[in-house]
């Protein structure tokens, strides 16, 4: 999650200085941000690090389910993490909510400070985890 954080410090960063995005057509002419106001590289770099994120954080989680989970549930465990994981992908949704309402580099710094609690509860769980986990 930290990972992840990051990489909304680089959107962040991409955004200082960008108007706040506008959608839809005004006096026929298209409103917002243009293609030329901003590199993709500052994109592709996002996705870079939150490929990496998510390459640390999915292996482990799958094989912590799958060590602590009774024989008899764990395929039911197993399910549960992937909808945890559908349901993380469908709560991304808030920056829609967000978009063109705040300006963007608020919207970047609302994911960084959610990525920020996610990764703090996930530090004051370790020891119960490891509890767990023996």
């Amino acid at each position: 999650m930290l990972v992840a954080a990051a990489a909304f410090i680089v959107m962040i960063i991409a955004s200082v200085g960008l108007p706040m995005p506008q959608t839809g057509m005004v006096d026929g002419e298209m409103k917002g941000l243009h293609v030329a106001d901003v590199s993709a590289n500052w994109l592709i770099g996002t996705y870079l690090i939150l490929t990496f994120g998510e390459l640390l954080l999915s292996p482990m989680g799958i094989s912590f389910v799958s060590k602590v989970a009774p024989p008899k549930y764990k395929g039911m465990m197993m399910g549960g993490w992937f909808v945890a994981t559908a349901i993380g992908n469908l709560l991304v949704g808030v920056g829609g909510v967000l978009w063109g309402k705040l300006p963007l580099t608020l919207v970047w710094t609302v994911f960084l400070v959610l990525c920020i609690i996610s990764a703090l509860f996930m530090f004051a769980m370790m020891k119960r985890l490891e509890k767990v986990a023996k």
